[in-house]
């Protein structure tokens, strides 16, 4: 949820940690300004490299849609790739079944993420 009200307060979505079971990797998107539309993404990896963080904004009119905004997240979440056989960690939040990316999906319906979202209230 982009936002929620309990007990009468109102929270917004400020942050996300993703973190894969399947390949031990972390990552962190924040909110720019808690409209959902600008975010930046950060990769520990990558910063160490000179690379990020990585900024993007959804200015489609339709990402005001709870369900477009959210598909944004399928195709804007860094994957990197790990081990001797060069597989793809998936960090969508979307949590894609382990393998779905290499075309090799496991027997299970949901991947290996780890998934925390940070609200603030205002």
């Amino acid at each position: 949820m982009r936002r929620f009200v309990h007990n009468g307060i109102k929270y917004k979505l400020a942050s996300m940690l993703l973190g894969s079971m399947h390949c031990g990797h972390q990552i962190g998107a924040s909110s720019f300004d808690l409209l959902w539309r600008r975010w930046a993404i950060s990769d520990s990896d990558a910063s160490m490299f000179g690379i990020g963080p990585v900024h993007f904004c959804a200015k489609n009119s339709k990402c005001k849609q709870k369900e477009e905004w959210w598909s944004y997240w399928r195709h804007m979440i860094p994957l990197t790739v790990f081990g001797s056989q060069k597989q793809f960690c998936d960090l969508s939040p979307h949590n894609r079944p382990t393998g779905e990316l290499q075309h090799k999906p496991s027997s299970s319906d949901v991947g290996d993420l780890n998934l925390d979202l940070i609200y603030v209230n205002l």
